[in-house]
């Protein structure tokens, strides 16, 4: 996976990584993603975010880095949700 634009950590020892997973004998595949200090930190803190926001915000994080680490381009990539919940539009 070295097109990722993110460090391969799959010990889990670092705090922002994306690695990706096969089941063996199976066709199951898929990515795992975790973000912190680097990534996601540095986006949460400079707001005040109520809990439920920050979380909100956070997966919708995430699913962005999901989805650009698959993507073979050179661009990128956003997210963007419509609603008529507390949240009317979340963009990541």
């Amino acid at each position: 996976m070295a097109d990722t634009p993110f460090p391969i950590d799959p010990t889990g020892a670092g705090d922002d990584f994306v690695a990706t997973f096969q089941i063996e004998d199976t066709s199951v595949r898929g990515r795992i993603a975790r973000l912190g200090d680097g990534v996601l930190d540095p986006i949460l803190k400079r707001h005040d975010y109520p809990r439920w926001a920050a979380h909100l915000l956070g997966e919708a994080v995430t699913l962005a880095v999901l989805v650009s680490a698959s993507l073979k381009f050179d661009g990128r990539v956003m997210v963007q949700a419509q609603g008529g919940g507390p949240v009317p539009l979340l963009v990541a």
